[in-house]
């Protein structure tokens, strides 16, 4: 089985994980069943899509870093991939002098849909690169 492991910062404001988006609200998207309360995705990550492809099946692993173990996992469902040459709040990368949005550096980005379950759910330690400034562990054989 894959799996991959991911730094995602919990936001201190919502206690979520920046760019995790949990569908179990009063008004989820169209695409997600009234059953589907334990899926969510996790988004815009710099990530090939044929490597991305491989973890569907495979597991997800969210940490706050690389010493702690994942606060969320779960079974990757789907792989979407997101091309951000819109504008908009989380397709951006920074503002120029002018205190402008400007579009995002690497267009395309990876949206993982995940499904937590009981099994999934297991708080999970690291894997892979232990170097300070990977964020990913790349996709890995467990």
């Amino acid at each position: 089985m894959k799996a991959l492991h991911l730094i995602c910062r919990l936001n201190p404001e919502t206690d979520r994980g920046f760019g995790v988006d949990a569908y179990d609200r009063k008004d989820p998207p169209s695409w997600v069943r009234d059953d589907a309360k334990n899926i969510f995705t996790s988004g815009f990550w710099v990530c090939g899509i044929s490597e991305a492809t491989e973890l569907v099946g495979g597991r997800l692993h969210l940490h706050e870093n690389k010493t702690e173990r994942s606060w969320l996992s779960g079974k990757v469902i789907d792989v979407l991939l997101i091309n951000m040459d819109f504008p908009g709040r989380w397709f951006v990368d920074e503002k120029d002098e002018s205190n402008d949005w400007q579009p995002a550096k690497i267009r395309d980005r990876i949206v993982f849909k995940v499904e937590v379950t009981a099994s999934t759910r297991v708080p999970t330690a690291w894997r892979g690169s232990k170097n300070k400034m990977a964020y990913s562990s790349g996709v890995l054989d467990v």
